[in-house]
């Protein structure tokens, strides 16, 4: 019985870490959404949530340990997203 709740354990400890520290980066954003710094709340904020974003793709997703089909996957959908963001900017600046 020790063995197999070592194991739990080993499994459980990832993903419990990876909850505190999306729930102090939430804490963290919430935080920096009430601070005045001018122009760099969004910069942070854009910090904070790449990071929220890198837990996820790393811990919950398991990008890292996936297939080359998984891994090819989310390379392709990160590089549509930024051609859309830079279709959605090149729009807004032209009118």
């Amino acid at each position: 019985m020790n063995g197999q709740q070592q194991e739990i354990r080993k499994l459980l400890k990832a993903p419990l870490l990876a909850l505190i520290a999306l729930t102090a980066l939430l804490g963290l954003t919430i935080f920096i959404a009430y601070v005045p710094l001018g122009g760099m709340n969004l910069v942070v904020s854009l910090i904070i949530a790449a990071a929220k974003v890198a837990i996820i793709v790393v811990v919950f997703m398991e990008l890292p340990k996936g297939s080359a089909v998984k891994q090819l996957a989310a390379g392709v959908g990160a590089f549509w997203l930024l051609f859309l963001f830079l279709l959605a900017f090149a729009d807004y600046l032209s009118r």
